[in-house]
C-alpha cells in the first residue's frame, strides 16, 4: 500500500470516528464476544483505552496482532526502501513479544499473525452458533492510510462475521475532545506557536492515565469460537519471517547512545520502557536538568530517549505527563520539566495536523500547497547528493556522523536530525520526501505524523520563515572537541579538533600526519549552495539561490546564529522535536 494517494473528507472520517466512540456503549449492548486488535503504534497495557474498553464489555476477549505485510513486508515504497529496516522490525517483535507476557499475567493470551488484519480475522474467527455480535476493537489512527485499513477491517466483520468495529483515540497526551474552542482539530493552525498558547491559556486538562486492576478476571474465547489451531497463541516471528537478513544486525551498536546501558541498544517492551521512564525521571534525577542536556548527542541521559517505547505505543503520553507532574510536586518545578511536556505538546501538534491536513504532509507542495493552490518549489537535487546524504559520506562531518548512527542504531539526536534534514532539503535542494521516507524505513521512534510533519517544517511548507541551519557553527557549537564526530567517522579520528568539522581546511601535511587525505580517505564535501560566510549567516548567492534577501522572511537565514536566548517556549521550529523526546 502506498501512503501517498489522496484521500477525501479524512478530517470528517476520523472526527466522526472520534465522536462515535461516547455512544459505542449502546450500539454494542449486545456482543457476545470481542476482539482486541493491536496495532504497531500501542503496545502495551497501561494506560491502553481500547483495552479498558474491552473489559467493560464484560464478553470472551481475543487479543490479536497482525503483523501487517503492508508494513512489515518487504515490498519498497514510490522511494525504493522497505518500511521497516531489521532493526525496527526486532524493535517491535520484542515490544509484542513483552505485551504477550504482560497480557499473560492478565489471563489472556494473545494471537499472533502473519496476515492482514481483515484477513487475520476472517480466518481465525468462527461464527457462532446464534446471531450475537462481534465486535473487534482498535485504536484510532490519525493518517489515511491507516483508515482505509480499518475500512477493510469494517468490511470484512458486516459483511461475513455479523460484526462491527470500534475505534478509540488514544495517540495524545491531550484528547481532541478536551481541546478548547479555539484550539480544535478544525481551527488548528499551521503555527505551533498560536495553538500551543490557546491551549495552555485555557489550563486543558490531561486525562488521568488508566491502569488496570490486577483483581479482574477477564474472559476468554471457547475453543470452538477459533477457526484455526493454536500455534498463533505460541507464534512470534523471525526476522527471517519478515524478510530480514539478520547477520550484521548488531554492528555499530556499541557506539549507539545506550550502550552505557544494561540493555546496550534500545531493547523493545512495555517493561523496558517502563523502566526507562522510571530511571530517568526517579533514579537518575536527568529531568530536572533537561533543558540543558537536551541538545546532546552521545550518552543515554541527555534526553528521556522515550520516543522509540512511544511510537510504538509501549509507553503512553498521559503516563509520562503524570510522572512529570508527579516530579514536580515531589522534587522540583523548573524550565525542564516544563520541557519535556512541552516537546509532548509539540507531539500532539503533529498528531492532530495529520489528522487535519490528511494526506497534504504526504505531498511535494506539503501544507501550503493545501491553503495556497498556487504555492510551488522545485527540488532539483541529485541522486547522487541522496546517495551520499544516506551513506553517510557528504564530506561534511556533523551530517555524516549522524547519518551512519541512524544506520547502525535506529536512532538520531534531536539536534542532528534538524541538521540533517536542513542540509538535504535546504542545501542540496532534494525532495524532502526521500529523506522522510528514509527516516520513515530506520528510525526505530519512527511516527508517521511526527515524521512527515516535521520534515514538511524543515522543508519550509508549514508557512513562515524556514530555519536554514549552518552545518559548520552547529558543529563547533554542540560537538566542538569533535568527540562525537571521532566517534562515528574512525576516518577523522586522527584529524586535528579545530579541524574536524571542516577536514577540508587541512593543509597537505596535515593530511599526511591525520592519515586522512580528503578524497581517498574521507569524501570531498558536497557542494552547498547555502555556501556559509563567516558571520554565522548565509552569503549573498545563498539568498539568491534561495528566494530573496534578508527582507523577505520566508527564506531568511538565522540571524543570531541560534546563539544562547532568554528562556522562552520557541515561536517556530526551531525548538520541534522530529519525533524524538
Amino acid at each position: 500500500m502506498i501512503r501517498r494517494t489522496l484521500e477525501a473528507n479524512i478530517l470528517t472520517k476520523i472526527m466522526a470516528s472520534i465522536a462515535a466512540t461516547k455512544t459505542g456503549a449502546g450500539a454494542n449492548a449486545l456482543a457476545k464476544r470481542c476482539v482486541l486488535l493491536f496495532r504497531h503504534t500501542d503496545l502495551r497495557v497501561h494506560d491502553n483505552l481500547c483495552l479498558k474498553r474491552a473489559l467493560e464489555l464484560n464478553v470472551p476477549l481475543l487479543p490479536v496482532f497482525c503483523f501487517d505485510p503492508r508494513y512489515f513486508g518487504a515490498k519498497p515504497t514510490r522511494y525504493g526502501n522497505r518500511r521497516m529496516s531489521a532493526k525496527r522490525s526486532r524493535f517491535t517483535i520484542e515490544s509484542v513479544e513483552d505485551l504477550r507476557n504482560n497480557l499473560r499475567k492478565q489471563g489472556l493470551p494473545l494471537y499472533v499473525s502473519l496476515e492482514t488484519p481483515e484477513k487475520a480475522l476472517e480466518a481465525v474467527c468462527n461464527p457462532t452458533s446464534d446471531d450475537s455480535k462481534t465486535i473487534v476493537i482498535t485504536s484510532k489512527e490519525p493518517c489515511s492510510e491507516e483508515v482505509r485499513v480499518d475500512s477493510r477491517v469494517r468490511r470484512v466483520l458486516e459483511t461475513k462475521l455479523n460484526g462491527s468495529l470500534e475505534t478509540i483515540w488514544q495517540r495524545t497526551m491531550y484528547h481532541p475532545d478536551d481541546l478548547p474552542a479555539k484550539g480544535t482539530i478544525e481551527r488548528l493552525p499551521l503555527k505551533f506557536t498560536p495553538w500551543r498558547q490557546v491551549v495552555e491559556n485555557a489550563k486543558t486538562p490531561v486525562r488521568v492515565p488508566w491502569s488496570m486492576s490486577p483483581n479482574v478476571a477477564a474472559l476468554t474465547w471457547p475453543e470452538e469460537w477459533l477457526n484455526r489451531s493454536s500455534k498463533g497463541f505460541a507464534f512470534l516471528p523471525t526476522l527471517g519471517d519478515l524478510g530480514h537478513d539478520d547477520s550484521g544486525l548488531d554492528e555499530g551498536e556499541d557506539g549507539g547512545v545506550m550502550s552505557d546501558l544494561e540493555e546496550g541498544r534500545f531493547k523493545g517492551g512495555e517493561s523496558v520502557a517502563l523502566k526507562r521512564l522510571k530511571d530517568w525521571i526517579w533514579k537518575d534525577d536527568c529531568l530536572a536538568k533537561y533543558k540543558e542536556t537536551r541538545n546532546g548527542m552521545l550518552g543515554s541521559s541527555y534526553s528521556s530517549k522515550f520516543s522509540p517505547w512511544l511510537a510504538v505505543g509501549c509507553l503512553s503520553p498521559r503516563t509520562i505527563y503524570a510522572e512529570c507532574k508527579r516530579y514536580e510536586r515531589e522534587r522540583v518545578k523548573n524550565k525542564s520539566t516544563y520541557w519535556l511536556v512541552f516537546e509532548l505538546l509539540w507531539r500532539d501538534f503533529f498528531q492532530f495536523q495529520a489528522v487535519k491536513q490528511g494526506n497534504h504532509i504526504f505531498l511535494v507542495e506539503g501544507p501550503l500547497g493545501r491553503t495556497d493552490r498556487n504555492y510551488s518549489r522545485e527540488w532539483p537535487g541529485s541522486k547522487s547528493a541522496l546517495e551520499r546524504w544516506k551513506n553517510g559520506t557528504t564530506g561534511w562531518p556533523l551530517v555524516d556522523a549522524n547519518m551512519r548512527e541512524l544506520n547502525a542504531t535506529g536512532f538520531m539526536s534531536n539536534r542532528g536530525r534538524q541538521n540533517v534534514a536542513s542540509f538535504l532539503t535546504l542545501e542540496q535542494r532534494v525532495d524532502w520526501r526521500h529523506g522522510a521516507d528514509y527516516f520513515e524505513m530506520h528510525l526505530l521512534d519512527h511516527d508517521v505524523a511526527s515524521n512527515y510533519g516535521n520534515w514538511c517544517a524543515a522543508a519550509g511548507l508549514f508557512g513562515g520563515r524556514v530555519n536554514r541551519f549552518n552545518i559548520l557553527k552547529q558543529s563547533n557549537d554542540y560537538d566542538k572537541s569533535g568527540e562525537y564526530v571521532k566517534r562515528w567517522i574512525p576516518e577523522l579520528r586522527d584529524v586535528p579538533t579545530q579541524k574536524v568539522h571542516a577536514p577540508w581546511k587541512m593543509s597537505k601535511d596535515e593530511m599526511k600526519r591525520s592519515n586522512c587525505q580528503i578524497g581517498q580517505d574521507y569524501p570531498e564535501p558536497l557542494p552547498s549552495i547555502c555556501e556559509w560566510n563567516n558571520k554565522q549567516s548565509m552569503s549573498k548567492k545563498g539568498q539568491k539561490d534561495y528566494g530573496g534577501s534578508k527582507k523577505n522572511n520566508r527564506y531568511n537565514s538565522n540571524k543570531n546564529g541560534r546563539g544562547k536566548k532568554k528562556f522562552r517556549p520557541p515561536s517556530s521550529f526551531k525548538g520541534g522535536n522530529i519525533g524524538h523526546l
